[in-house]
């Protein structure tokens, strides 16, 4: 297992998130720019939730991230552990798993109350997660879209081979 001597960082070596304050800075930043950034590009929500995703590989993981801001450093946390998270989880899905992660808003106060991005796998992991637009405005547990996100889970996830 990858907590033994043995660990090997692999091709997330001297990665900028070699540490948990580089992760949580470089997290910081994203999260301060992308809802400026998507707002100057136009970005819809239908260009953040594609009709469709689909992975070959037999074992696939989604992970729906919370973004309105309850969740405090949580996204943080995650976002610095991403490389320790893909290695861990080739340990027990094997190799060729893929992830895919979402973006979970608030239905009512957000501009994008879902998101969610292509399986991925290795470093193209960083640039998903960095592709979600995180908004924060909050709302209250009663509105936000985990229903959406469930949903979307159900019917547009297409995972053939798992």
């Amino acid at each position: 297992m990858a907590e033994s001597s043995d660990y090997d960082a692999g091709e997330w070596k001297g990665h900028v998130w070699d540490t948990p304050s580089a992760a949580k800075s470089t997290w910081d930043t994203n999260a301060g720019r992308s809802y400026v950034k998507a707002k100057e590009e136009k970005k819809t929500v239908a260009d953040l939730v594609p009709k469709s995703i689909t992975t070959d590989c037999a074992r696939p993981l989604v992970i729906y991230v919370d973004v309105t801001g309850s969740m405090g450093n949580w996204p943080k946390v995650m976002f610095s552990k991403l490389p320790h998270m893909e290695i861990e989880a080739k340990e027990y899905l094997g190799k060729e798993m893929e992830v895919a992660f979402g973006a979970i808003g608030d239905q009512y106060s957000d501009t994008y109350p879902l998101q969610v991005q292509p399986f991925a796998k290795g470093l193209k992991l960083a640039d998903t997660m960095q592709a979600l637009v995180i908004e924060g405005n909050g709302g209250g547990d009663q509105k936000e879209s985990y229903q959406l996100a469930a949903l979307y889970a159900a019917k547009n996830i297409e995972i053939p081979n798992a």
